[in-house]
Formats: C-alpha cells, structure tokens, sequence
C-alpha cells in the first residue's frame, strides 16, 4: 500500500498546479480587461479631438494656417495625442500598439496636411521628449519615408 506521504505529496502537487494555471488564466484575462478599457478611452479621446477638427484635412491640396489656433490647435492636438497613445503603449500594451493603434496613425499619415501639421511641429521642436525622436522614426517606418523631407527638404551647405 502506498504510504500516505507520497499521496499526500502527490495531491499537493495537482493543487499547486491547479492554483498555477488558475492564477496564470485570470492574470491574461485582467491583461485582455486592462487593454480592452485601455483601447476605449484612447477611442473615447480620440473621438473628442476629431469632433474639433476641420474636415479640411481629406483635401490634399489644403496647407493648414500655422496662425489659425481654432484650425491649427486641433491638427496638432492630434499629434500630440498620437504621441501620448505610443507612450502608453510601449510596455505592456505593445500588441494595442501594433494591431490597432499603428492602424489609425498609418490612416492619419495619408492625409498631406496632417503630414504637414506633423513635420512643422517636428521642424519647430514641439516634441521635445526623451522618446520625441524614436516616435518620430515609428512614424517614419508606418508611413514608409521621411515626411519630413515633403515639406522642409534638407537644405545644402555649401563648403
């Protein structure tokens, strides 16, 4: 007859294991929960800062006034949130970032003037963080080239 030891033993295991993949399943749903609510207030924002903007950023031939805040304002809020959305998603959202979000800002990206909005705000400096640079790069590889370059080609020197 086995000993009640090795059963006892044997049945602690089963339960660790049991407790293990329990904690393991609720941990990924909590993450799927997280991201779900996450996804919408980044929506949620969005939708705010779209209702502000001029509908005027579909028409290609369109070159947003840098002087006209209530036309300017909200184009480069955008951007500014576009920033805020990589900076959140960097971590532990990086599959968001890259099944949802990279989605809408490569939808963004095919409207010249908001190309333009984004190349003046990096031109000026306007994104002046410590991770500015790499999400400008993002940018740059989800658009396929330098935007920049459309708008403010690199000027020569002569030496």
């Amino acid at each position: 007859m086995l000993d009640l030891s090795i059963i006892f033993s044997v049945l602690s295991l089963v339960c660790s294991i049991i407790a293990i993949l329990f904690t393991w399943s609720n941990s990924r749903r909590l993450k799927q929960e997280a991201e779900a609510n996450l996804l919408d207030q980044l929506q949620a924002d969005y939708e705010v800062i779209r209702a502000k903007m001029s509908t005027r950023y579909r028409d290609e031939k369109w070159i947003p006034d840098r002087a006209d805040k209530e036309i300017w304002g909200p184009l480069e809020e955008y951007w500014f949130f576009c920033y805020r959305e990589w900076r959140i998603t960097r971590g532990c959202y990086v599959k968001l970032w890259q099944e949802y979000i990279t989605k809408g800002i490569k939808a963004g990206l095919k409207h010249r003037p908001l190309r333009y909005v984004l190349a003046t705000i990096r031109k000026e400096g306007s994104l002046t963080e410590e991770y500015a640079r790499d999400f400008i790069n993002e940018l740059f590889a989800i658009y396929g080239s330098d935007f920049q370059k459309e708008f403010y080609p690199p000027v020569e020197t002569a030496i």
